[in-house]
């Protein structure tokens, strides 16, 4: 459900009361581009415009996979497999960027908005957790999402912070093994920082 434009900004300003200057917001992939190409920013343009009224900086951070691109498009559960191909997620994070970075459209079109521009990007959410995606030997694919993703958001704004997804512990799984396994699939040169959750 939609959050009503009253209590969204309500939400920001306690945030900003209460000295929060950064959110993380985690939109499905499927809720922005709905079929190929077809992008929908407006929900992500109130939240945006809303953290910006207080100065609150945003960090993107999309997943789950439309059935469109899904490995396993028929599944029930198809958002949890990785996407067959990793460049329309990397021409996902390309526009986003072209929209909320420091030369974005969102900023143009608002100029009543102080610009807070968009600078951190993370790619994914517990990639080594089958509920974010189903695929035991999972490092070398998201490696090659990474790589995607962190070239069109730095050929858009070189400046930009590009963060590996959070390892998470999962059964039979550790977020240090998360790690190991991400150094050894070459991820190391396609991220700026890396997310843990460390519970």
């Amino acid at each position: 459900s939609v959050v009503p434009d009253l209590a969204l900004e309500a939400q920001f300003g306690l945030m900003a009361r209460s000295g929060v200057e950064s959110v993380r917001v985690t939109p499905a992939w499927y809720a922005l581009e709905g079929s190929p190409g077809a992008y929908d920013f407006t929900t992500l343009d109130r939240i945006v415009a809303a953290a910006s009224r207080r100065r609150i900086a945003t960090l993107i951070n999309p997943t789950a996979t439309p059935p469109w691109i899904s490995s396993r498009p028929n599944s029930p559960e198809s958002s949890r497999f990785p996407p067959r191909s990793p460049a329309p997620y990397a021409e996902l994070m390309r526009q986003l960027v072209l929209r909320y970075g420091p030369s974005g459209t969102f900023w143009a079109q608002n100029p009543g908005i102080p610009r807070v521009p968009v600078r951190q990007w993370q790619i994914w959410n517990e990639q080594n957790a089958p509920w974010h995606w189903q695929q035991r030997r999972w490092a070398p694919g998201y490696t090659a999402l990474l790589k995607a993703a962190y070239r069109a958001i730095k050929g858009v704004d070189r400046g930009a912070t590009v963060i590996a997804g959070s390892v998470v512990a999962a059964p039979g799984r550790s977020q240090w093994g998360a790690v190991r396994q991400l150094y050894r699939a070459r991820a190391k040169r396609w991220f700026d920082a890396l997310s843990v959750h460390p519970f």
